[in-house]
């Protein structure tokens, strides 16, 4: 919210220098092997990557700077949700108890924050 004075495209490439960073720490304080794949397969990931990343990153910045604040941050931490349930559906992975019940909460401050908003809407308007 501090840097509302900057423009869309400058927020999302303050948003890719941040996130290579980080990657650079992590391959280097972890040591991660680089997989051996062949060189069409580094080339399709790293165009699906970039393009996908780019256009997504784009979106999130566009759409977050335009929304009240309480709505966006339910909507980014909405994006967990949908992580751990792709990841449960999609990989397989276990989901415990207290993932669902923070999910759950997740959702519950997100119908809180739409029907305050509603509320309020309502309010000003009678």
């Amino acid at each position: 919210r501090r840097l509302q004075h900057m423009s869309t495209l400058t927020k999302t490439q303050l948003t890719w220098v941040g996130v290579l960073l980080v990657c650079a720490l992590v391959v280097l304080i972890g040591k991660v092997p680089m997989p051996s794949v062949a060189l069409p397969a580094w080339a399709g990931a790293a165009t699906l990557g970039v393009a996908g990343f780019m256009f997504s990153t784009l979106a999130v910045v566009y759409a977050v700077s335009r929304l009240p604040v309480q709505r966006s941050s339910v909507i980014m931490l909405f994006e967990i949700v949908v992580g751990a349930v792709s990841a449960w559906l999609l990989a397989g992975e276990l989901v415990d108890p207290r993932e669902w019940l923070g999910g759950t909460m997740i959702v519950l401050a997100g119908l809180v924050a739409v029907f305050l908003g509603v509320a309020e809407k309502e309010r000003k308007h009678a």
